[in-house]
């Protein structure tokens, strides 16, 4: 109890003193902030004629995260006047720049005496502290709380009997890296009300009759809040509302939430933003929005397109001004684009489960990472996104490498997923193309740790383009192709084993790549080497791992990006596939167009067993190698050119070898070409060579049965073997 004399009269004044404490620690960019309010008072008036506390506290929803573990923030009993509202507690974190905590309050006055403001009491800043921290209590319009602001008593004619009151802690705007505290700082801070009868200043108030605008930005941003802004407007008064923002929607204009009808304000256009005059009345009004057309963003700026997107991240955050802190560009959805990185920065483009159908290029001075979503190449984009370029008056060329679908082009450094002790296939990043999934330029990059490459050809060049030390895989894993059906098409499918159980065939160069079908590798060979003429017949040689079963069409052949076939020749596809000394069996045709040498390195006997016809129609040697025909087709069709070394072939009641048309013949001592009788092997009627072309010359190998309709030269003797001729039919 205080006692005061006033104009030479003793009376009693009677206080209730609002305490707030705040208790801050501080590090770099990182705040622990603890604060309690408390309503203290002189509790010996009668009958409850003197009740002050504090009602409906509400934390603005952008503030920070509180930390309490109960209620966030309550109002907690003391056991002065109503015991159940006069203590608010609060502990909060104020974790990043730019972060604060505000809550208001009303206090209220449900007694029977009019309160007003006696004194004031509050922290005062260190001049350090001031660098970086805001401190403020104010009521919720932002005028400040003064003495003789009167708190009339409940159910008083001449004013309200509560006032909102609004606390604010919060780290200073624009402030630089170094104005931050590089040590940890405890801050003890407070905001004391003293509340009295109202006897000094005999009626008077700031109290000025306002009305209150409240803004809801419904999911934006306004004026560079999150949570709803309150204007307190004099009738009649303008107001000019500024444009509110919301990521990914577009703002279309104020709704009028309260008075539902009728009102005496005015909302109306404002050039591009609206006025608002004041009427006789509370008003809400919230942000209408239209979904927006952004595809990217970077932290919390948003682009229209991928590729604005990657042109931004060389650049500052428009926010800070400073470099971004994460630089990463993540898809907000699905789009359809070619984009041309063109970034020097490394930074890591995450499509975050979605799909971008076009094509990505990273060019030589690109360090680009991709995660986690699918990127498909696709021809009708690339023209559309080539003639947008053009229209747009934009050079298409340094992103159209040639019209193929591929979903990536790599010129650069390039990454899929992410190095670490998990390999992720299926979930994780997914190239697919029309022909390509992944071309690699020759002198680029590639660290392949996630995800899978699908095309024709899924991996073009992958290993031997590159230099020794410019492709990494994840540890303890091998590159894998396998085959899969897409629309009833077949298309190679590339990811990471720990094993490869499964393959049949692998290719070594920089890195051992295996695969699933004997197919796979020859047409990852055939245009690795096309694309490549510094590779020699010793580069990329197929090594089969293991025997295994073909159970499919075999061609050695070109074909475009849509899998139709185009010119090819012994100078343009060149393919070597090794046996190792194991034994291959096929179930349908083979089919060579170009340059074919099938041989077995090892001392250990290796067999081709074939159940259809080998058609050569370019250069095909086989070398050390038997080869039994399992069905009574013909072994070897020829037209073309025929080198058979140290080769065994059986057949049934078929010709082991057909020459035909500009067929040429060329055996070693050691070639023994037989045809059985399926019924009687006795017979001596089977003929093992079948020629009618007008080229064909044998100058050495045991030849069961010669049938000769064309023109064929024996020229043993001017060799140091002789040809063996059982029988000849001419």
């Amino acid at each position: 109890m205080i006692k005061e004399f006033i104009k030479g009269k003793k009376k009693l004044s009677f206080y209730l003193g609002i305490l707030l404490v705040l208790l801050i620690g501080i590090t770099l960019g990182s705040a622990l902030l603890s604060s309690t309010l408390k309503v203290i008072g002189n509790s010996k008036i009668n009958k409850n004629s003197w009740i002050i506390y504090f009602d409906d506290i509400d934390i603005a929803e952008d503030s920070a995260l509180v930390d309490n573990s109960n209620d966030n923030a309550r109002i907690a009993k003391n056991g002065v006047a109503d015991p159940t509202k006069q203590n608010i507690e609060f502990t909060a974190s104020l974790k990043n720049p730019g972060d604060f905590y505000e809550f208001t309050v009303w206090t209220v006055n449900d007694g029977s005496i009019d309160a007003e403001v006696e004194s004031l009491e509050k922290s005062v800043l260190t001049e350090e502290q001031q660098k970086y921290l805001d401190f403020d209590v104010t009521y919720d319009d932002g005028t400040l709380i003064q003495n003789c602001d009167i708190l009339y008593h409940k159910g008083s004619d001449k004013g309200p009997n509560k006032r909102l009151i609004k606390a604010v802690v919060k780290y200073k705007d624009g402030l630089k890296v170094e104005d931050y505290p590089t040590d940890g700082v405890t801050l003890n801070l407070y905001f004391k009300i003293n509340y009295s009868q109202n006897v000094m200043c005999q009626g008077t108030t700031t109290e000025i009759d306002k009305h209150k605008l409240t803004i809801r930005p419904n999911g934006g941003v306004y004026d560079g809040r999150k949570a709803q802004t309150r204007k307190y407007l004099e009738e009649n008064e303008e107001y000019i509302l500024k444009r509110p923002t919301r990521d990914l929607y577009n703002f279309d204009g104020w709704r009028v939430v309260d008075p539902e009808t009728g009102g005496t304000f005015s909302l109306e256009p404002y050039d591009d933003k609206y006025k608002f005059t004041m009427g006789q009345e509370d008003v809400i009004i919230e942000a209408k929005w239209k979904e927006g057309d952004y595809v990217a963003r970077i932290m919390d700026h948003y682009y229209t397109k991928v590729e604005l997107a990657f042109d931004a991240v060389d650049g500052n955050n428009p926010s800070t001004g400073r470099p971004w802190e994460n630089n990463t560009v993540w898809l907000l959805r699905d789009t359809e684009e070619v984009a041309y990185n063109n970034a020097r920065s490394n930074f890591t483009f995450n499509l975050d489960g979605h799909t971008l159908t076009g094509k990505i290029v990273n060019p030589t001075t690109g360090k680009l990472t991709l995660m986690s979503g699918k990127i498909v190449g696709s021809i009708e984009v690339e023209e559309s996104e080539k003639q947008r370029r053009i229209d747009e008056g934009k050079d298409p060329v340094p992103f159209i490498n040639n019209i193929s679908g591929e979903a990536v082009l790599n010129y650069g450094n390039l990454t899929l997923g992410k190095d670490d002790s998990n390999v992720e296939v299926e979930n994780s990043i997914t190239l697919i193309g029309e022909q390509y999934g992944l071309f690699n330029v020759s002198n680029s990059k590639f660290n392949f740790y996630d995800g899978y490459v699908q095309g024709r050809e899924a991996l073009s060049g992958i290993i031997s383009q590159l230099n020794n030390g410019d492709v990494r895989v994840a540890p303890s894993h091998m590159v894998f192709v396998d085959s899969v059906v897409d629309n009833n098409k077949e298309y190679q499918k590339v990811y990471l084993v720990p094993s490869p159980n499964r393959a049949v065939a692998k290719t070594t160069t920089v890195v051992d790549a295996y695969y699933y079908t004997l197919q796979d590798a020859i047409d990852t060979v055939i245009d690795t080497k096309n694309k490549n003429s510094s590779l020699t017949d010793n580069d990329y040689v197929i090594d089969a791992i293991r025997t295994f079963e073909a159970a499919y069409d075999i061609e050695i052949e070109r074909k475009d990006s849509q899998g139709n076939p185009i010119e090819t020749n012994a100078n343009n596809v060149r393919v070597f596939f090794d046996l190792k000394g194991y034994s291959v069996q096929t179930g349908e045709t083979i089919l060579n167009k170009g340059y074919l040498k099938v041989y077995n390195s090892k001392n250990n006997q290796s067999i081709l067993k074939i159940a259809k016809t080998i058609t050569n129609e370019g250069n095909l040697e086989i070398d050390n190698i038997n080869i039994p025909i399992s069905t009574d087709a013909d072994g070897i069709v020829n037209k073309g050119n025929l080198k058979l070394s140290d080769v065994i072939i059986n057949s049934h009641d078929a010709y082991c070898v057909k020459n035909i048309e500009n067929g040429t013949l060329d055996f070693n001592p050691n070639v023994v070409l037989k045809s059985i009788n399926k019924d009687d092997s006795n017979r001596s009627d089977q003929y093992a060579l079948y020629n009618s072309g007008t080229k064909a010359t044998i100058n050495n190998g045991t030849i069961y049965g010669l049938q000769n309709t064309g023109t064929i030269t024996l020229d043993g003797e001017n060799t140091k073997y002789l040809v063996n001729l059982w029988y000849i039919q001419n």
